[in-house]
């Protein structure tokens, strides 16, 4: 059975050369100054979340800022930076990031499960032959204690402006939904400006119609 993930279904429809260069012929694509910025950021509210989830509280916000240095540091040698791209100056903009995430985000959310991995299967049923099925599989940035019950919440870092959900996240999102068997979620986007770091909170609804329709694109792509 194929087994595919949402970002390789994304970058299938951003481009399918990057996919098959990447996912078919196994080359690896160093990672840009935003995806080693974006991910430290995650391992460093990860750090938190997963001694949240027994302890009720947070840590010292100096404390999660030196697990997102040490976690950019050990990622520095292995980005790919632009000529006039600064690896010290963008670390330590990602420092208000993690003060801003952890002052207005972090005191609202008691982690249930932190990076939890995730599986869907999908099956498209054909007259003459088996059904088609693929596999869907990924991991969940944190699913959070919500009146008397569950929710899903994701963490999107960006220097660009959200006015409301990109596609792209959801996508993702409609897919972790869909393994979930639940129908909101939220996304919280942190805001890189050059003076200052904000932070978009995104509902996102899963409603049958489009889960249907992220379902058959996947099979296609699939097939």
């Amino acid at each position: 059975m194929l087994t595919l993930s949402p970002s390789q279904i994304n970058t299938f429809l951003k481009c399918p050369r990057q996919w098959a260069f990447r996912y078919k012929e196994g080359k690896r694509i160093p990672p840009r100054a935003a995806m080693t910025l974006g991910g430290s950021f995650h391992k460093a509210q990860g750090y938190n979340y997963q001694q949240k989830i027994s302890s009720h509280e947070d840590l010292p916000i100096k404390e999660v800022q030196d697990y997102y240095v040490d976690a950019f540091d050990k990622a520095k040698g292995e980005t790919l930076w632009l000529s006039d791209e600064n690896p010290i100056e963008i670390r330590d903009g990602g420092l208000d990031m993690v003060e801003c995430y952890s002052q207005k985000i972090s005191p609202k959310v008691q982690p249930l499960y932190v990076e939890q991995p995730w599986r869907l299967s999908i099956k498209q049923e054909t007259r003459d032959a088996e059904p088609f099925e693929i596999m869907l599989r990924g991991v969940y940035d944190l699913i959070e204690q919500q009146d008397g019950g569950y929710a899903l919440r994701e963490t999107k870092t960006t220097s660009k402006g959200i006015s409301g959900v990109r596609t792209d996240d959801a996508r993702q999102v409609a897919y972790y939904l869909m393994a979930l068997e639940q129908k909101e979620a939220k996304i919280d986007y942190i805001i890189r400006y050059k003076t200052r770091v904000a932070i978009n909170s995104c509902p996102i609804k899963l409603n049958p119609q489009v889960g249907n329709f992220h379902a058959q694109q996947a099979i296609e792509i699939a097939k």
